[in-house]
């Protein structure tokens, strides 16, 4: 379902359901005045609204912030390690006399397996870092804050309160 606003102020908020329409190309299925949803809706915003729901809120992201930047710092360690082994097997094999063929194969062998090693920690690092939650900065956080401050303004419209509202929901 998805929501629009009718009336001369947009001040009536409808619920359609689209899908039928979208997919299949009929009309709308349904179509509710949501005037009694969005009161139960406003309701419990406003009750997750507190200032104290929003500060646990926030310390929570705060908290999940850490340790994102705990694994960060993991993740660079191991990245560093790699590289610096296989930078070492590289100075063994500088090293090697030429006329010692076997154990300069087996010195490239053990060199290029380190690259291979550090090449793959390195991917794995950036699949970790695109899974990793965007996190919430300190400018979000006082823009959450006056957020919740504006959606229990008297003045806020009901179009105004539906991106307040979704916003909150993200966090």
């Amino acid at each position: 379902m998805s929501m629009r606003y009718t009336g001369p102020n947009a001040d009536y908020p409808v619920y359609c359901c689209r899908s039928d329409r979208d997919q299949q190309g009929s009309a709308m299925c349904q179509e509710v005045r949501a005037l009694a949803v969005d009161a139960l809706v406003e309701r419990m915003v406003l009750d997750a609204l507190v200032p104290d729901q929003i500060e646990i809120a926030l310390a929570a992201a705060g908290q999940l912030e850490q340790e994102s930047r705990q694994l960060e710092r993991q993740w660079a360690l191991r990245v560093e390690r790699a590289r610096y082994e296989a930078e070492r097997a590289r100075r063994q094999y500088d090293a090697v006399e030429p006329e010692n063929r076997l154990v300069a194969r087996s010195l490239e062998r053990a060199w290029e397996e380190r690259l291979r090693v550090a090449e793959a920690v390195e991917q794995e690092h950036a699949r970790w870092r695109g899974q990793e939650p965007l996190l919430i900065g300190p400018a979000e956080c006082a823009g959450y804050k006056r957020s919740a401050r504006t959606y229990r303004g008297f003045g806020t419209r009901p179009p105004r309160r539906q991106p307040i509202a979704s916003a909150f929901c993200d966090l």
